[in-house]
């Protein structure tokens, strides 16, 4: 079974996201969803180390703080220390948006999905 983290701070699309994987990959053990740095922190050292990490680069700190690439290049550094092994997928938002007819954004996860 795999187990996911999840580092989004946008809500709608972390939800998109995360069932889109419940939906593609299977046998997924869980999907632990954080919406910040100091939470996927916490969300690491109190769970068994994720077999795959997607995170948002550019992520606040904690909730309600402004969102920098130096907080996800903190949590890239804390998967490397406590999950090794585990596959890390990086997105920015302008990889995975493509804007629709009425200019909502939608997730565009092929590349994503494919890597799981």
């Amino acid at each position: 079974m795999l187990s996911i983290l999840l580092v989004e701070d946008d809500p709608i699309f972390a939800e998109e996201l995360q069932n889109r994987l419940l939906a593609s990959v299977g046998d997924v053990a869980g999907v632990h969803a954080a919406s910040d740095a100091l939470t996927a922190r916490q969300v690491l050292a109190g769970s068994i180390p994720p077999d795959l990490a997607i995170l948002d680069l550019s992520i606040p700190d904690r909730e309600g703080g402004r969102p920098t690439m130096k907080n996800g290049v903190a949590v890239i550094d804390a998967i490397a220390a406590q999950a090794p092994r585990a596959r890390r997928v990086v997105l920015d938002r302008t990889s995975y948006l493509e804007k629709s007819e009425k200019d909502n954004r939608t997730p565009n996860l092929r590349g994503i999905l494919d890597l799981v």
